[in-house]
């Protein structure tokens, strides 16, 4: 759509977020992206590609987490850093 602004983009976006249809995903201070995926899961950001992908965590909310000192979260995000399958094949 060629004749869309900017503007209604990203207000659509607002939108859905407000909506829960997509969450916004802001990894290591880049740029906000948005992810369709609403289910309860995580991330790993390649270091050299910048590419984000989902991953499943079991025992989340299991975890022992010392220093929270009366801190009750409301939610947890993991990202997982690394290098993919890409760009570790490309580097031998």
């Amino acid at each position: 759509m060629p004749g869309i602004s900017l503007r209604t983009v990203y207000m659509t976006l607002a939108d859905l977020t407000d909506m829960r249809e997509i969450e916004v995903l802001s990894v290591d201070g880049g740029a906000a992206r948005f992810d369709s995926n609403t289910d309860d899961h995580h991330h790993v950001l390649c270091c050299e590609c910048g590419n984000v992908e989902d991953v499943y965590v079991g025992g989340v909310s299991d975890l022992e987490v010392v220093g929270l000192d009366g801190f009750t979260p409301s939610t947890t995000s993991i990202v997982f850093h690394g290098i993919c399958r890409e760009c570790a094949a490309s580097s031998t």
